[in-house]
């Protein structure tokens, strides 16, 4: 056993700048802060469509092209926004569909093959670059993939380092694969050195095969509790009475759906208007046009917006809108990018134990609504008077840090930075252990 120092970082995602994403800023945010500790820090983004180099702010970024010829093909396509797609023979395309449905098998069982394309070059990068610690972020199973292949190559060369964002066996879209999902997950995980994910997703990690990695398990916050949220513009007083209700995100259909919302924002008489900034999933924007019927006036989609403008839309809300999710294990992490612009929140929970609660709860200036409760005159009056009292009320910056530190980059970075100079378990031999546990009857 060896103590690790970190020198040299390469974080592998499947999005980071220029796409702006809630996955994307968070990795930002620790990479900024391992620089700060002068680490150096490679960016290594597995893609579908081209291999080169940049460098931002500081670090080396490289895209790196992984995957099957069929998923460049079908990347590039898709990076064209589906024109040279839409152009194509409808038959043609009913053929794409069917070969799509037969290589996601192939991806579904996350062989080599779809890596193998860029491995070579992800290896001669680490060498090249010296990298020592490793860290992999889901969403996308794909960079774990890759960190595996690299710590059986490099072995007591690299530390690796899980980072979840998201679950991933035990994320509902999988339900019906979930225990051949965990099995994949064990696998993999054998090989990690640490695993940092949210407490919400230790519990899932409690209930199933996953069990045995608890002890590399190290729970964290998302660090999104940040100064720069509305630092570049002050707020302007606006000379009308009108109080702007602002909701920044992603909206689904199935686990983040607005209905309730809407509903109650149309029962209110007061002078109030809503924006909806984002992209919609899950029912896409001929549904959501549908729910905002009639309310033009009062309810408007702005869809996605550039990272670079976010500050100007949260300096321009009076109130943030925030909806749960009908899940238990997924946290928006959103929820930190409100609590650090210090304004007035107002949280549409969809679960009596909502993730949210844990932290909304000690935020001052916040009124929780659960929709179980319906949409009453009471819940109306009691929505219109929160937001016509606190237009205009932001709680400091400094006040903020000190209740919500351990949700600060700053504080994060330092845990990964902990996990790795403590013990490291360089143990590889092959684990035959089948994840053969019933997870939902254990959960």
């Amino acid at each position: 056993m060896e103590d690790f120092k970190l020198k040299n970082i390469a974080i592998i995602t499947n999005t980071f700048h220029p796409v702006s994403n809630a996955n994307s800023i968070i990795l930002e945010n620790l990479a900024e802060n391992f620089k700060e500790k002068n680490m150096t820090v490679t960016i290594i983004v597995p893609n579908t469509v081209r291999n080169f180099s940049e460098n931002y702010k500081g670090m080396t970024v490289h895209y790196v092209v992984v995957g099957t010829p069929f998923k460049s093909i079908k990347g590039i396509i898709n990076s064209k926004n589906n024109i040279l797609y839409k152009l194509l023979d409808l038959n043609v395309q009913v053929i794409l569909r069917m070969i799509d449905k037969i290589h996601a098998l192939d991806e579904m069982n996350f062989s080599k093959l779809n890596i193998a394309r860029g491995i070579k070059k992800i290896y001669k990068i680490i060498e090249n670059e010296k990298i020592d610690t490793l860290i992999s972020c889901y969403p996308s199973f794909v960079p774990h993939l890759i960190a595996k292949e690299c710590k059986i190559k490099f072995l007591h060369k690299i530390n690796w380092i899980a980072y979840y964002l998201d679950p991933f066996s035990s994320n509902t879209y999988f339900v019906k694969k979930q225990l051949k999902y965990e099995q994949i997950e064990f696998d993999t995980l054998k090989y990690t050195d640490k695993i940092i994910l949210t407490d919400l997703m230790v519990k899932d990690f409690k209930g199933c095969c996953l069990k045995k990695y608890l002890d590399k398990c190290i729970p964290v916050n998302f660090p999104n509790i940040s100064d720069k949220i509305g630092a570049l513009k002050k707020d302007i007083t606006k000379e009308n009475d009108v109080i702007t209700c602002v909701f920044i995100g992603a909206i689904y259909q199935s686990i983040r759906n607005p209905e309730f919302f809407i509903d109650l924002f149309k029962k209110t008489n007061k002078n109030l208007k809503v924006i909806f900034v984002g992209y919609i999933y899950n029912g896409g924007i001929e549904w959501f046009n549908r729910l905002i019927e009639n309310t033009r006036e009062k309810i408007d989609f702005k869809g996605p917006v550039l990272k670079e403008n976010i500050n100007n839309i949260f300096s321009d809300a009076d109130i943030l809108i925030n909806i749960g999710n009908s899940i238990s294990n997924q946290m928006p992490s959103k929820i930190f990018d409100y609590i650090s612009s210090g304004k007035p929140i107002v949280n549409i929970y969809k679960l009596k134990h909502c993730p949210t609660l844990k932290y909304l709860n000690n935020y001052p200036l916040c009124l929780n609504i659960f929709e179980e409760d319906g949409i009453t005159d009471e819940t109306v009056e009691k929505f219109e008077k929160f937001c016509i009292e606190n237009k205009g009320k932001r709680i400091a910056f400094s006040e903020i840090e000190k209740e919500y530190y351990d949700c600060t980059p700053k504080y994060v970075a330092e845990q990964f930075i902990r996990s790795i100079e403590s013990e490291v378990n360089y143990e590889l031999e092959p684990d035959k252990t089948i994840c053969n546990e019933d997870p939902v009857r254990q959960r």
